[in-house]
Order: structure tokens, then C-alpha cells, then sequence
């Protein structure tokens, strides 16, 4: 099965709540930096929810995302925005994402690490 592809239950995302650790890092690019958000006890749902609530709860926690056609991509985090040689790659426990935030729902206890890395 894709690690994209998910199943909502007929009453939404009531399911039961999970906690995600959000590691936003950026090494390539001056002025370095690494964030981290843990968001606790929310009902099961796709990672774009997980990325709002921790822009709400952390003001450095910015982000910016545009729908793609296929969900919604990350363009910015913490002001510092994708070009054609840098990307926004999106790991969940160290295994590359195949898909967007609005695409992905992660399971409890996921750390999810949003690595700011070269496309050269």
C-alpha cells in the first residue's frame, strides 16, 4: 500500500488522538536553523493539520504551502522558501514522503522532519 494513500472513517477524523514531533532544518543556508514542535493529543488527520497547529502554538513555526494539483506542497518555512535548487523534503522516521501535506497522515508517535536540501 502507498504510504499516501488513506482511508477517512465515515465520522471524519475522530479517531483517537495522537502525538508528532514537527523537526523543521535547514543546513544549507545562512542563517542555519533547526525548529521543533511536538503537537499532542490531536485526533488523527493529515499532516497539513499538524503543520497549522504548530504554527499556531510556536510564532517561528511559519509556513507557507501551494496546491500542486495533487495536495498541497510546503514553498516556505521560517521565511526560507524553495527554488529549483532547493526543496523542502519531507521525511516521516527518516523514510522520504512520496507526497504532499495534505496527502500524508501520520501515525502517533511519527517524527516528521521537514529537511531543507539541495535538488542538484
Amino acid at each position: 500500500k502507498n504510504q499516501c494513500e488513506f482511508e477517512q472513517p465515515d465520522c471524519g477524523f475522530c479517531g483517537k488522538r495522537i502525538n508528532v514531533t514537527l523537526i523543521a532544518r535547514n543546513t544549507i543556508r545562512e542563517p542555519t536553523f533547526e525548529l521543533t514542535a511536538d503537537v499532542t493529543r490531536v485526533h488523527k488527520r493529515e499532516l497539513l493539520s499538524f503543520l497549522e497547529i504548530a504554527a499556531q502554538t510556536d510564532s517561528e513555526f511559519k509556513f507557507v504551502v501551494s496546491n500542486a494539483g495533487s495536495g498541497y506542497q510546503v514553498e516556505s518555512i521560517n521565511g526560507l522558501t524553495r527554488s529549483n535548487e532547493e526543496q523542502w523534503q519531507i521525511l516521516s522516521n527518516d523514510v522520504p514522503l512520496e507526497c504532499g501535506v495534505s496527502n500524508y497522515i501520520p501515525r502517533s508517535d511519527d517524527t516528521i522532519v521537514f529537511n531543507f536540501t539541495s535538488t542538484l
